[in-house]
């Protein structure tokens, strides 16, 4: 039965955990891919665009 919906209706605990772990995953992923935090990119994305209108 494991990987069923049922078992995230079950207990709102163990679902809330593995969307943790599954975004703790992602966010491992992506500081991998981008040395620098994906919130200093946006921002000097912004910047970038404001200067190039």
């Amino acid at each position: 039965h494991e990987g069923t919906m049922g078992e995230f209706t079950t207990s709102n605990g163990d679902a809330q955990s593995i969307l943790d772990e599954a975004q703790a995953m992602v966010e491992g992923q992506t500081r991998q891919n981008m040395p620098e935090p994906p919130i200093n990119n946006s921002i000097e994305d912004i910047l970038k665009e404001r200067e190039a209108i």
